[in-house]
């Protein structure tokens, strides 16, 4: 439904009314020139299809208040025009009377008014347009106030007012909208996005307790996502959250995220460039609690779909996965989630050995033991005792046997961007792969993957072929995009490993499948001077994702 508000006024410096005289006020309305409708397949979920006929007049309604004693002022149709070189429809004049004018009062003759319903027609008499009334969800899509129903305007003898008003597409089901005086119609179309996505659980079992468990296909090591999608609209440079904005499937009515995706409203104002953002978050484990992790956004003008940089497929559904427990993926796919705190106190031990030196075998079974306490239970690396084996990652920085009590956190399946700039690191997107791939091929060289029981010839093995991937030296070679740092006395199974890991070939599309590994990467912050340093020395883990 369509409906709006006018008002004509005209004020002198003091009150033309003669006794007797019956004063009133020609209100008019302009509306903008409707823009063809979209076809069916834009509403592809039920919303109020937009009309491919032309409108032909209004009809409105305007009274003396809103509650259910007030009294009609005009109800009535009127015909709907355009004017020579003009795109916008007009409607024809209405004549509203005024009353309690006092002719001997200086100040012009002025009365409030309520446009109520304002609905737009075809030939045939069939609504096509209306604005929403006062408290409809319909309105609930609409971005502006001031040119929603119910609204109050007071209309003065001989001068004209001109207000706005919103319309949307129109079927039987939406009814009672919104209006103006002397209307300009804004044509707005709903739309909606479609979100479905999986994820990839290494243990569905640490899911036990979250929503996920509600699911009838639960447990299995792909889920349904539940998500939790916002939406907003930039208005005068602010993000404004749109409509019911968050919107979420965490809830029976929607299946807990099983059997359809969730569909977001949005309006289309027609007449305007509309800029829109959605923030993609996933229910995932963080310790032990299961809060909506951000994982993406998208932002556009107008529609969704037609967007350069968004490709969804011909299912206009935005389909994605975290993990890579789909064979032939989605329109966008995650890294597999990795449940780590973002900062905790890191202790390190030495194993008897440092620099490029051969380890005694008997002195461990890696280039350190580490331990780290500060965080909560229930994240995939633990608190305390047992200690880790554990590596250095940078081979100029010395770090040493110290307890560091504010160290950051890290996965090399995220991208490099996630580490912040005051963290002087050399890592780009291409290391963060390569590293991935050698974490996942130590077996290559008869090293056991999980890089336990090794021995002393292993774990130099090991340790040379992360210097040569992270320490390498980002280059603009399209061929070699990372040049290999070379240990001294470099092991051949260490070069082989290291120079695998650099090969884009290898590393540029390589998947972690279930049960695999990744590095977790741990930046220390130390005091030099009273100043704050964050050392580009790295220690590794391997955790499986």
């Amino acid at each position: 439904m369509v409906a709006a508000v006018f008002v004509s006024c005209k004020k002198n410096e003091s009150s033309s009314v003669q006794p007797d005289q019956q004063v009133s006020a020609e209100v008019s309305f302009s509306v903008n020139k409707i823009i063809p409708e979209a076809s069916s397949e834009d509403f592809p979920f039920g919303l109020p299809e937009c009309s491919d006929t032309d409108p032909v007049t209004a009809d409105i309604v305007i009274k003396d208040g809103t509650g259910d004693d007030a009294l009609t002022i005009f109800t009535g149709t009127v015909d709907l025009f355009t004017l020579p070189g003009d795109d916008n429809l007009y409607t024809q004049a209405i004549k509203l009377d005024l009353t309690g004018c006092d002719p001997e009062s200086a100040e012009p003759c002025c009365n409030t008014f309520y446009v109520t319903e304002f609905y737009v027609k075809n030939a045939d008499g069939v609504i096509i347009y209306a604005a929403p009334a006062a408290g409809s969800e319909a309105q609930g899509w609409l971005d502006y106030p001031e040119r929603m129903l119910n609204r109050e305007i007071e209309i003065c003898e001989f001068k004209k007012f001109e207000f706005d008003i919103d319309v949307l597409c129109y079927e039987e089901e939406w009814y009672e909208y919104f209006g103006f005086f002397w209307l300009y119609a804004h044509k707005a179309e709903l739309r909606e996005i479609c979100f479905f996505g999986d994820v990839c659980l290494k243990s569905p079992y640490d899911y036990e307790l979250s929503d996920y468990a509600n699911q009838v296909t639960f447990p299995s090591i792909d889920v349904p996502a539940i998500i939790e999608i916002t939406v907003e609209k930039l208005i005068d440079g602010v993000w404004v959250e749109h409509g019911d904005s968050p919107y979420t499937n965490d809830n029976q009515e929607s299946g807990w995220g099983v059997g359809a995706p969730l569909c977001i409203p949005y309006t289309d104002y027609l007449d305007q460039v509309d800029t829109y953002k959605a923030t993609l978050k996933v229910m995932l484990k963080q310790g032990e609690d299961f809060p909506f992790i951000y994982m993406d956004e998208w932002i556009w003008l107008d529609i969704f779909e037609d967007e350069e940089d968004i490709d969804i497929g011909p299912d206009n559904i935005v389909d994605f996965v975290i993990g890579n427990c789909i064979v032939n993926g989605a329109d966008y796919v995650y890294a597999p989630w990795m449940n780590l705190p973002e900062t905790l106190t890191m202790e390190l031990s030495s194993n008897g050995w440092s620099g490029q030196n051969p380890p005694n075998p008997n002195n461990g079974e890696s280039y350190w033991d580490a331990r780290f306490t500060g965080f909560g239970a229930g994240y995939d690396i633990h608190v305390g005792d047992p200690w880790y084996e554990a590596y250095c990652g940078d081979v100029d920085n010395q770090i040493g046997s110290h307890t560091y009590s504010e160290t950051y956190v890290f996965s090399s399946l995220e991208p490099a961007s996630n580490i912040p700039s005051f963290i002087d690191h050399e890592f780009n997107d291409a290391k963060m792969k390569a590293m991935t791939y050698l974490a996942n091929h130590w077996n290559t060289e008869g090293i056991n993957n999980d890089l336990l029981a090794l021995n002393g010839t292993q774990v130099l093995t090991v340790q040379q072929a992360i210097w040569m991937v992270a320490n390498s030296t980002v280059t603009n070679n399209p061929l070699e995009p990372l040049a290999p740092f070379t240990p001294s006395n470099l092991l051949p199974a260490a070069s082989r490993l290291g120079l695998a890991a650099l090969d884009p070939d290898n590393y540029e599309n390589y998947e972690v499948l279930p049960g695999g590994y990744t590095f977790i990467m741990f930046f220390a912050k130390r005091v030099v001077n009273g100043v704050d340093v964050y050392d580009r020395q790295l220690i590794l883990i391997t955790v499986d994702p």
